[in-house]
Order: C-alpha cells, then sequence, then structure tokens
C-alpha cells in the first residue's frame, strides 16, 4: 500500500491518491483501517518529494529558481534527494504500522448511521395520497431519499408522488429522528440501513 501511493504521488497529486485509496481501505475486511490511514497519508506525501510535479511546494521551488535566472529544475532533480528519504521513512512507517491502534469498523456500520427504512403498511391513510399531502418533505432531521416499490426504485422523490401499499420509504438522515416516522399512521418502521438494491444506487465522490 504504501509503495503504491508513493509511487502514484510521485506523478499525482497526493490529495487525489489518498481520496481514491480512501474508500478501498474503510472497507476492506483483512486490515483495521485505522492502521493503514497514516501510512496511507505518510507516504502519499513522501512520493510527492521525488519528482518536480509530485507536490505543489517543487513547482513553487522551481518557479524561484526561474524567477532567479537559473535554469529550470527538471522532472526528477527531487528524486536524488528525494527518494532516499522516501524509502528510509516508509521503512519507519511500516515498521511502526504495528503500535497504531486496531479500532475496528465496517462500512455497513457507517451507512446504518444515516438510513431509515419505514413499509407503508396495507390500510394506511397515507396510501393514495402525496408525498406532500402526507407531510414527508420537511421532516426535522429526515429526508426522504427514494421509494422502492416492486422492485424498483423511483428517485428523486417529487412532492406529487403517490403512496401505494408495501411501498418502502428510504429516509436519510438523523436515525435518532426516528420518533417523526412514528407519529404517522400506517407507516411501519422496520430497519436502518438500505437493502443491496438501494446500495447499488448509490455512489462515493471525493472532493
Amino acid at each position: 500500500l504504501a509503495t503504491f501511493s508513493s509511487l502514484a504521488s510521485a506523478f499525482m497529486n497526493n490529495t487525489a491518491v489518498v481520496g481514491a485509496l480512501l474508500g478501498t481501505i474503510t472497507q476492506q475486511r483483512r486490515h483495521p483501517a485505522s492502521k493503514l490511514l497514516i501510512p496511507l497519508s505518510y507516504a502519499s506525501i513522501l512520493g510527492g518529494i521525488t519528482t518536480l510535479v509530485g507536490t505543489s511546494t517543487n513547482l513553487v521551488v522551481n518557479s524561484f529558481v526561474v524567477e532567479a535566472g537559473l535554469p529550470a529544475l527538471h522532472m526528477f532533480q527531487f528524486t536524488l534527494v528525494g527518494l532516499p528519504v522516501a524509502l528510509a521513512c516508509i521503512a519507519v512507517l511500516t515498521l511502526s504500522a504495528r503500535l497504531l491502534p486496531a479500532n475496528a469498523s465496517t462500512g455497513n456500520d457507517v451507512r446504518s448511521a444515516y438510513f431509515l427504512e419505514a413499509r407503508v403498511m396495507p390500510g394506511s391513510p397515507m396510501i393514495g395520497r402525496s408525498i406532500e399531502h402526507n407531510r414527508l418533505r420537511n421532516l426535522e432531521g429526515l429526508f426522504l431519499l427514494e421509494i422502492e416499490r416492486e422492485g424498483r426504485l423511483i428517485s428523486p422523490v417529487g412532492p406529487a408522488e403517490l403512496l401505494h401499499a408495501g411501498d418502502v420509504l428510504v429516509f436519510t438522515g438523523e436515525v435518532d429522528k426516528v420518533q417523526a416516522l412514528q407519529r404517522f399512521s400506517g407507516l411501519a418502521v422496520f430497519g436502518a440501513g438500505a437493502d443491496a438494491l438501494l446500495k447499488s444506487n448509490l455512489a462515493e465522490v471525493v472532493l
């Protein structure tokens, strides 16, 4: 991991490298993410010091050199000094990683902290009425994200969408606001977290 991130950071922005690997690290189960995140961050920084484009600092130094009337630095002029430093520090990171805490966490735990599901039960007075008429648009701490109906997803949910019996309403927001859903007659909250159909419709984005 350290080798890959440092090599990638030699030619890419280190923030982009960390962002690209962050999701994979937190979702894998072989090693606790808490033992990998710090080495990943430092390895990407160390890789950046080995080339001219690896970090913006090197580019700034190069601009100062040019302004001083000296020849511009070439791509691998930092490698002679940067590579030994990077290798030595990565070795230290590898040896010291065992000292980092092994905090177990899963992507499902994070996901369940933000999603709630509720089913429209047969005979509910909400059936045949729109989302807006049922006052599901302005719930405190919760937002109606999607509706699962007969194996398909309705997203985004418009205010004029009519509810059907058996609809599964997927809310996102603060799970401790679940009491806001319990006041609706014929709406059964049956779990936290989205099923496989919902998960397939979500994407992770790094800004």
